[in-house]
């Protein structure tokens, strides 16, 4: 790590840049933060702070000077990603699905980060509910958003009875639902803006191709989103 706190101080202006979008990056995908650390041989809580004290803190320090004063380590963490963040919005995509009802369920997530990426995420769930599958691919997505730092967020499911309850037209009764309904709602709190917007399937078939996938494969993975629409 010595070597990379001395090219991250380099007088370069353009690698100084380069390398905090890419460090920035790396902490903000905590799939990359661990693959990051296995590869260094250094555990992934130590990575991160070297990551965030040498580089980050140092770099605001120089061009903003707003770590003058008694602020606490969380806000000046904040700070730092507010300042660095990569990507301020994204359009989440979910859908979930159950081979017998309860069955065989796996959920799927395309997120399309604003000028950044589009991913696809499929999860295995055991045997669950189509319902349970569709709210566990919207809270994992959300998951992801929020610590991402994404700010705003707009959603699209196929679920009528989910994005109905999300969106407060439906109650929500069903005490597993209840529990990933209020899951949900606190992830959205935590975004400046969101929305939750109703669409028919065929609007949602990516994040459909992943949640099959997720039951074919009875495993979870991610992958870079190539296939055209």
């Amino acid at each position: 790590m010595e070597d990379l706190f001395e090219f991250a101080g380099s007088d370069s202006t353009d690698k100084s840049l380069n390398i905090n979008a890419i460090l920035t990056a790396v902490c903000k995908n905590k799939t990359i933060m661990k693959q990051t650390a296995a590869e260094l041989a250094v555990d992934e809580k130590e990575l991160e702070k070297f990551l965030v004290n040498h580089i980050f803190v140092t770099e605001n320090i120089k061009t903003n000077n707003v770590m003058a004063g008694n602020e606490t380590p969380d806000l000046i963490e904040e700070k730092i990603w507010d300042s660095a963040g990569a990507y301020s919005s994204a359009v989440l995509h979910t859908d979930g699905g159950s081979r017998g009802n309860p069955g065989i369920a796996g959920c799927g997530i395309i997120i399309e980060y604003e000028n950044g990426p589009k991913i696809g995420y499929y999860y295995y769930l055991g045997e669950v509910t189509n319902n349970e599958a569709e709210y566990a691919g919207l809270v994992k997505g959300l998951t992801i958003l929020s610590e991402m730092r994404v700010k705003k967020v707009a959603a699209f499911a196929d679920s009528e009875l989910m994005c109905n309850q999300i969106n407060g037209k439906y109650k929500v009764k069903h005490p597993v639902l209840k529990t990933y309904y209020e899951d949900a709602k606190k992830l959205i709190s935590s975004f400046q803006t969101f929305s939750m917007t109703h669409v028919l399937r065929e609007k949602n078939k990516d994040a459909d191709k992943m949640a099959n996938i997720a039951m074919d494969l009875k495993k979870d993975g991610e992958t870079k989103w190539t296939v055209a629409e």
